[in-house]
């Protein structure tokens, strides 16, 4: 699990890092403070000293750095916009939200619901119209975008009667997928 250049396994000021595993490992799953409890991990001599210098971050750090990335895919960040209400005035029932955050999941795998929010635009015929709507963000992967979005957008027009439906899509990298 730890890779490390040759170089860093020096004799001299040893120091070991599963004493920095098990710090991370305390910390992050639950809540001791480095230094309480068994290391949970085995021993492995190397000089951290060396590794914060490689790094520029301290041992504990740099041992938690030392995990390869993840890699990077193509991806569509959609904001979709669902009015809150129907064309003559009445709220859309909790309810048809939780459909369409259903067919979200089936669709993108999640969703983040963000606060609602409001906003204006203009009809053909001039009139300034003014909406509250809710909020949503996924993350497609880029291959297979094109046909998610269409099958959200339709699902928006159909289900809430809505003659168009506000989705914008910015090209983004994600770890994710």
């Amino acid at each position: 699990m730890l890779k490390l250049l040759p170089a860093l396994l020096m004799p001299s000021a040893r120091t070991s890092a599963a004493i920095a595993s098990h710090a991370i490992d305390r910390l992050r799953f639950d809540g001791t403070p480095p230094g309480k409890g068994a290391p949970r991990a085995g021993f492995f001599d190397i000089h951290l000293a060396g590794l914060e210098a490689l790094t520029g971050r301290s041992p504990v750090a740099a041992f938690a750095y030392s995990f390869p990335p993840t890699p990077m895919r193509d991806t569509l960040h959609v904001d979709v916009l669902v009015p809150l209400l129907d064309n003559q005035g009445n709220a859309f029932p909790e309810s048809a939200f939780g459909v369409f955050e259903r067919v979200l999941l089936d669709l993108a795998g999640g969703f983040t619901r963000r606060s609602d929010v409001e906003g204006a635009w203009r009809a053909p015929d001039g009139t300034i119209m003014r909406d509250v709507s809710r909020s949503y963000v996924v993350t497609l992967d880029a291959r297979d975008a094109d046909q998610r979005i269409e099958h959200i957008d339709r699902f928006i027009r159909e289900y809430f009667q809505q003659h168009a439906a506000f989705l914008e899509l910015t090209p983004t990298k994600a770890t994710v997928f």
